[in-house]
């Protein structure tokens, strides 16, 4: 069965969205009064599905509710629609695709926050960025006096500036109705490197006081170094290129690390991906392989699932390059 890819772990739509709904600020198209909208980029660790630019509405549910469900059964479920429009008249099918940049309206606040009512904003230095495309997000949370006192704000930080491994960048934090002022918070950066499927959490060692809902904030310095793998990879299913592979990097004590995919690879065809950091001197990877006949597929398009015999270890977090993994036919590899 394909592995759920986590980039929204803690989000329940089976109730409610745990997303950051909000409506629309002054400057945007105007809706009526009590519509809501949704960006893609506020939504809790929503960095867009990893490495495909674009999903169905079903298949973006699937990835991001927990208990699982598509949208169509979840706008039946719940006697609601999600629309691409403002003025509420063109409704979300489970077969649209959606990317990164889409933004959802709906009639209901569904996030338990309740409306915009400001942005936080600030400024912050990343450093040790992994990978070119690796893509970041800024989360703050509180649970003081739970559940009275609760909100969880997340916005991508704008990345395009970057062209090395480090930059002083702008990031902003949509704030709404439930926010309590004068507050101790904690954030925490959510990675997603370039070249890998998942995303993994980098802390914000000091929490911060928000005095206000418009306040600014400078985070400092944040390193947001990961561990990168890296090699090249000979493997075909029945003499013909594998249409769609992914390749996990698995240690046995904690489970999948990071994902990443590579389409028909061919002869010692380059591959890597970059986990977060661990707390362990010394950890043993094992890969696992998994080819389908198509990219985005389902459990029905799986043609192997396979684990390498060699294993890799990584001591203090160092990268590990130069990793040949060599399967030949997979339908033939022991």
């Amino acid at each position: 069965m394909k592995m759920k890819r986590n980039i929204w772990k803690a989000m329940v739509i089976v109730t409610a969205l745990v997303s950051l709904g909000c409506a629309l600020s002054k400057g945007e198209e105007e809706i009526p009064e009590g519509v809501y909208y949704y960006t893609v980029d506020e939504f809790q660790g929503g960095l867009f599905n990893g490495m495909s630019p674009s999903l169905s509405m079903n298949d973006w549910f699937l990835n991001m509710s927990y208990p699982s469900s598509d949208y169509d059964s979840w706008a039946k479920n719940q006697k609601i629609s999600i629309y691409k429009d403002g003025k509420l008249q063109k409704p979300f099918s489970g077969a649209d695709l959606i990317n990164e940049n889409s933004v959802f309206y709906c009639e209901r606040s569904l996030n338990g926050q309740g409306k915009k009512t400001g942005q936080i904003t600030g400024t912050i230095t990343i450093t040790d960025i992994p990978y070119s495309g690796t893509k970041v997000q800024i989360r703050n949370y509180s649970f003081s006096q739970f559940p009275d006192s609760w909100w969880n704000l997340c916005k991508k930080i704008n990345m395009g500036s970057v062209t090395g491994a480090g930059a002083t960048l702008n990031w902003s934090l949509p704030v709404y109705e439930n926010f309590k002022t004068n507050s101790e918070c904690t954030f925490e950066l959510i990675v997603l490197p370039g070249d890998s499927l998942n995303t993994y959490t980098i802390a914000v060692p000091n929490k911060i006081l928000l005095g206000d809902i418009n306040d600014k904030v400078d985070v400092g310095t944040i390193s947001v170094k990961g561990v990168t793998l890296s090699g090249t990879i000979n493997i075909n299913y029945n003499g013909k290129p594998v249409p769609y592979l992914e390749l996990y990097a698995n240690y046995p004590v904690q489970g999948t690390l990071n994902v990443t995919c590579l389409s028909s690879p061919g002869a010692n065809t380059p591959w890597s991906l970059t986990y977060g950091e661990n707390k362990n001197n010394t950890v043993g990877i094992e890969f696992n392989l998994r080819g389908y006949s198509k990219k985005n597929p389902s459990s029905n398009d799986l043609l192997f699932d396979i684990f390498v015999n060699d294993t890799v270890t990584v001591t203090n977090n160092q990268n590990v390059s130069g990793i040949t993994i060599n399967i030949g036919d997979a339908k033939t590899y022991q």
